[in-house]
């Protein structure tokens, strides 16, 4: 008959103890549970780091597009300024040649 060494987990008074236990019952089934009994931790934890991960893209995407605005919003400002500042010189120009068509 198989038997597998245990240790006990938890809170209860039998924290710690160690023990061995036969696997299977006198008709040969199965008396221990083999599945993964850390299984729900690790979907959990597994949950979590993909949760992690798709806030951290989400972030870094929010980033991206405000760091893109703030790039219009200067190259705008700069096409504001290089129209003014092209409306100014045309303004002068024309002055200057007013002023040399009256000197004339």
């Amino acid at each position: 008959c198989p038997v597998a060494l245990v240790t006990i987990e938890g809170d209860g008074y039998l924290n710690g103890c160690r023990g061995w236990i036969g696997c299977t019952s006198k008709e040969g089934h199965d008396v221990i549970d083999f599945r993964d009994q850390h299984q729900f931790v690790k979907v959990k934890e597994r949950l979590e780091r993909e949760e992690a991960e798709k806030r951290a893209l989400r972030e870094q995407a929010e980033r991206e597009r405000v760091a893109q605005e703030q790039e219009e919003a200067r190259l705008a400002e700069e096409e504001r300024a290089r129209q003014l500042r092209e409306a100014r010189e045309a303004e002068e120009a024309e002055e200057r040649a007013a002023r040399a068509r009256d000197e004339a």
